[in-house]
């Protein structure tokens, strides 16, 4: 899907595996102590994309990733994260936290491409939701059964809905500013 059209905007608990991919370590760190396959298709392509030094759905100036502020102390206390990948259940070691966390400073927040939603505007969510540039939408999560539920909706009203909508959280009413968004990644950082 991302070989033929750009994300607009990610919607998600944690900020963008890719963009707080620190190293082609990332994904290992992921999974590790994990009764999985490393070698099968699954693994082997998400740990190529991670290992690219830069995403085609991040080349969008448009793109951004909003993430919620439960999401990230989740991510930041247990090493474990939320939506579709909360089938990884092993938790992350604290350094590889703390890695993930610094390359996301590092990284200017990804570029500017993260946004920490505050809590008024959406508790939580265990969704991953992408508008695509085509506007059409794509939803995963995963069921009580643990297995995924996929749904992508090509129909261009929902999709230029949830663009417009997902574009009006730019506003810092919504969103926390560049620099709050710092400070809480930086009180993360020295709460562990």
């Amino acid at each position: 899907m991302h070989t033929s059209i750009t994300t607009n905007f990610a919607l998600e608990s944690h900020p963008c595996l890719a963009l707080m991919s620190y190293g082609p370590d990332f994904v290992q760190a992921l999974f590790k102590n994990r009764d999985v396959d490393l070698s099968s298709p699954v693994y082997t392509q998400l740990a190529a994309v991670l290992k690219q030094p830069s995403f085609a759905f991040t080349e969008d100036d448009t793109y951004c990733n909003y993430f919620t502020l439960n999401g990230i102390r989740k991510f930041a206390e247990t090493g474990l994260l939320d939506g579709p990948y909360s089938y990884h259940q092993t938790p992350l070691p604290v350094e590889e936290r703390k890695r993930a966390i610094l390359h996301l400073l590092n990284t200017d927040l990804g570029g500017e491409k993260c946004r920490i939603l505050k809590p008024s505007v959406l508790p939580e969510t265990v969704i991953h939701l992408e508008v695509l540039s085509d506007y059409s939408v794509f939803l995963c999560f995963l069921s009580e059964e643990d297995t995924f539920i996929c749904v992508y909706l090509k129909e261009t009203s929902i999709g230029q809905a949830l663009n417009d909508y997902l574009c009006s959280l730019a506003d810092d009413h919504a969103a926390y500013s560049k620099k709050e968004a710092q400070q809480i990644l930086l009180g993360l950082l020295e709460q562990l």
